[in-house]
């Protein structure tokens, strides 16, 4: 399923089926500080599909990526553990960059979500 299925509480979601290393790309058009990620699984209970775990990492140019590593040290985030229920992760320090990707790491069946970014644009 295309990326632009990905909105928090859509009634489709976005899928990369079961393969690892599969990741879901936004690109803010400028750049913007991410402070919060809000994540869903697949809508359709039925085929019980979600993210589990994930990385954050970000880009300038959509080449040269940086990995998100939180104030704690930590840089896996808690995902979901049924499809409709909306996990809400903090990101401190922000995420900063025009290109920010969701690094799926662990999932039920098949890695589909649905997500929202929380943040603003940055001065430039």
């Amino acid at each position: 399923m295309p990326a632009y299925n990905a909105r928090l509480n859509n009634d489709k979601a976005w899928a990369a089926g079961n393969r690892q290393n599969q990741f879901l790309q936004v690109d803010f058009g400028r750049q913007a500080a991410v402070v919060k990620i809000a994540t869903q699984g697949h809508p359709k209970w039925a085929l019980q599909q979600w993210v589990r775990s994930y990385t954050l990492s970000s880009s300038e140019d959509g080449q040269v990526w940086r990995d998100h590593v939180a104030a704690s040290g930590e840089t896996v985030f808690q995902g979901n553990t049924n499809p409709n229920g909306i996990v809400t992760n903090t990101v401190s320090p922000p995420l900063e960059g025009r290109y920010v990707r969701i690094n799926t790491k662990k999932f039920s069946n098949f890695i589909a979500m649905r997500i929202e970014l929380y943040g603003c644009f940055t001065v430039q």
